[in-house]
C-alpha cells in the first residue's frame, strides 16, 4: 500500500515493480504504459491488470508492452489473447465462456508447450476456433440487448446537470470549513499533511468519548476528489460520509451548541432579538421514503422585544455578519433576561413557523401526488398490455400515496436551536 500511494505522487517513484497484488483493486488512472512481463491464463486477468489504468480519470492511450520468448508459451499465450480474443486493444464481452468453450483443449496445449520445436504446432487451429466462439457468443450478446431500453437509458442532458452540480459542490467545498471547525469544538486533533490531506485522531481533551468513525489510532482524510482518487489510503470526506452523518446526527439529537448568546459588533439593528430556527418534518414508516418527497425543513423566525416578527426585514447573513459572541464580561448582562420572555418566544416563533409550514407541506404533497400518479397510471396502462403486472403492485402504490397524504398533512414543526443577540 505505501509503495502504490508512493507511485502515485507527482514527485515519487517513476516504475511500480509488482506481483499479481497489482493486478485488482487498485487505482492507477494517473500511469500509461503497463508492461506484462508474464501473462495470465484466464482472460478475466488480464482484464482486471489493464484495468487498474483503463478506468475514470483516465486522460491518455493507454500502451502495453508485452515481452516474451519466441516458440515458448510465452507467445502462444501473446497470439492466443491477441489474434484469437484481441484483448489487448478492447476488452472482449463474453471472456469467461469464451475460455469455458475453449479451455478443454487450450489448456493441455499450454501444459505440452514445453518443447520449443513443436510449441506453436497446432496454435492457428486454437486461434481460429477461439474467433470463431468469440463471434458466436458476441452475436449472441448481441441478440440479448434491449435497443429500447438502451436508448432510453441515459439521458444526456440530465446526466450533464447531474454532473455539474456535483462539480458545484466540491468546488463550493461547504463542507471544509464546517467540519474543521467541527474538529476545533469538539477536541479532535487536526494536522495538516498538505494543503489538501489533513490527519486526525481523537484527543485527550474531547468533547465526547467517540468521535463517530474516527479510529482510535486516527486517519487520514481530504476534501479533494480528485486526490482521492489518486490516494486511495487517504479517506474521501463528503456530506455521504459516515463521520460527517454520524456527527450531524449526535449534533442533532444533543442539546449541544442548540443555544448561543451574540451581541452587536457596533451599532445595534435592533436592540434585542430571539432567533428561532425550527425543523419541519413528517413521520411516516421508513419503508414509504417519506423524505424522497418531504426533507426535513429549517425554517427561521427572528422576533424582536415586542415580538414582532422581523424574518423577511433582517436576512440570517446580515445578521451573523454583524454579531460576534458574547464576550466574558457581558455574560453577567444575561440574568437581565427574563425566563418568562423566552418562553413566549418559543412559543410565538412555534405559532409563525406552523403557518408557515403550510405552504411547504403543500408544495411537497402536490409534488408527491404528481409523482405516484403518474407512476399508477403507468402501471394501469402497462397492465393492461402485460399481465405480469400484478394487481398488489397498483394497490402497494395507491396505499403509498394514501399514507404520505396523511403524514405530510399532520407534519409538525419543532424547536430545533436559538440565538438571542443584544
Amino acid at each position: 500500500d505505501r509503495q502504490a500511494v508512493y507511485f502515485s505522487e507527482a514527485d515519487g517513484a517513476h516504475i511500480l515493480l509488482c506481483t499479481e497484488i497489482g493486478s485488482e483493486g487498485r487505482n492507477f488512472e494517473f500511469a500509461k504504459n503497463l508492461i506484462l512481463f508474464d501473462l495470465p491464463k484466464l482472460p478475466d486477468l488480464l482484464e482486471q491488470r489493464i484495468g487498474r489504468l483503463d478506468r475514470i480519470g483516465q486522460k491518455n492511450d493507454i500502451h502495453l508492452f508485452v515481452p516474451y520468448f519466441e516458440n515458448t508459451s510465452e507467445e502462444a499465450l501473446f497470439r492466443w489473447y491477441h489474434e484469437g480474443l484481441n484483448a489487448f486493444i478492447k476488452s472482449p464481452r463474453g471472456a469467461t465462456e469464451i475460455y469455458a468453450h475453449i479451455r478443454e483443449e487450450w489448456n493441455p496445449y499450454l501444459q505440452t508447450c514445453l518443447d520449443e520445436e513443436k510449441c506453436l504446432v497446432g496454435l492457428d487451429e486454437i486461434i481460429n476456433k477461439t474467433k470463431a466462439v468469440a463471434l458466436a457468443i458476441e452475436e449472441k450478446l448481441d441478440l440479448g440487448q434491449d435497443r429500447l431500453i438502451e436508448l432510453n437509458s441515459f439521458d444526456f442532458e440530465k446526466a450533464s446537470s447531474i454532473v455539474d452540480l456535483l462539480k458545484t459542490e466540491d468546488q463550493a467545498l461547504k463542507l471544509k470549513p464546517l467540519l474543521l471547525n467541527i474538529f476545533n469544538q469538539l477536541g479532535v486533533e487536526v494536522d495538516d499533511i498538505n494543503d489538501k490531506v489533513y490527519f486526525i485522531r481523537p484527543s485527550d481533551n474531547m468533547y465526547m468519548p467517540v468521535f463517530p468513525s474516527l479510529p482510535s489510532e486516527g486517519m487520514m482524510i481530504t476534501f479533494d476528489r480528485a486526490h482521492a482518487l489518486i490516494r486511495e489510503d487517504i479517506a474521501f470526506i463528503t456530506w455521504d460520509h459516515p463521520m460527517v452523518k454520524g456527527i450531524m446526527e449526535l449534533i442533532e439529537s444533543k442539546e449541544m451548541g442548540n443555544v448561543v448568546v451574540a451581541t452587536w459588533k457596533n451599532k445595534a439593528i435592533e436592540p434585542f432579538l430571539f432567533e428561532a430556527f425550527l425543523v419541519l418534518s413528517t413521520k411516516a414508516p421508513p419503508a414509504f421514503g417519506a423524505e424522497t418527497f418531504f426533507p426535513p425543513t429549517p425554517i427561521r423566525v427572528l422576533l424582536n422585544s415586542q415580538f414582532q416578527d422581523k424574518t423577511k426585514e433582517i436576512p440570517k447573513k446580515k445578521v451573523d455578519q454583524e454579531i460576534v459572541n458574547l464576550p466574558p464580561e457581558k455574560r453577567e448582562s444575561l440574568k437581565q433576561i427574563p425566563k418568562d420572555f423566552i418562553k413566549k418566544a418559543a412559543v410565538k416563533s412555534a405559532e409563525l413557523a406552523s403557518l408557515r409550514a403550510k405552504q411547504y407541506k403543500d408544495q411537497f404533497k402536490l409534488e408527491m401526488q404528481q409523482t405516484l400518479n403518474k407512476e399508477i397510471l403507468r402501471l394501469q396502462e402497462l397492465r393492461e398490455i402485460n399481465p405480469s403486472v400484478r394487481a398488489d403492485e397498483l394497490e402497494l402504490l395507491r396505499h403509498k400515496k394514501e399514507v404520505l397524504e396523511k403524514s405530510f398533512d399532520t407534519a409538525t414543526v419543532y424547536l430545533d436551536s436559538i440565538r438571542i443577540i443584544f
